[in-house]
């Protein structure tokens, strides 16, 4: 039936495709996507806001047939009425990725600087002991 995967209710792939599909234009308009849930029947509901901080509207598409998004950008732009072009931001996906790479590596510096070898309150279990400990010729 073209549904036996279930991904759970987060798709990167299906997420991706939304984005691509989307191209800038004159008058873009940012939707920004609370969260998407797929149900069994293979069916994505998105929870997405739209608008400029003295106007906000929520609203709630549903969509069928994620495999073509892009044929489904028509009746998104029926919602909106008048709106070119829809770009919907992702943001859980990218701060998940991001956060874990950005936060590793930030943690490594300061791990680094934390445990230098001439402040032996801050030594604790650390590179450096085991290097300079046991085993001098290295």
């Amino acid at each position: 039936d073209g549904h036996k995967t279930h991904r759970g209710d987060q798709d990167p792939q299906f997420i991706d495709r939304v984005i691509s599909s989307c191209q800038l234009k004159n008058n873009t308009v940012l939707l920004t996507l609370l969260n998407a849930t797929k149900n069994d029947s293979g069916e994505y509901t998105m929870r997405v806001t739209s608008g400029e901080d003295n106007y906000r509207e929520n609203m709630t598409l549903i969509i069928t047939d994620a495999e073509h998004f892009g044929a489904v950008g028509v009746t998104v732009m029926e919602i909106m009425e008048k709106i070119v072009v829809v770009v919907v931001v992702l943001v859980v996906v990218l701060v998940m990725v991001m956060h874990r790479r950005i936060g590793g590596y930030v943690s490594k510096l300061f791990t680094r600087r934390a445990y230098r070898p001439e402040d032996p309150h801050q030594q604790g279990p650390s590179v450096y002991q085991q290097v300079s400990g046991s085993n001098p010729t290295v």
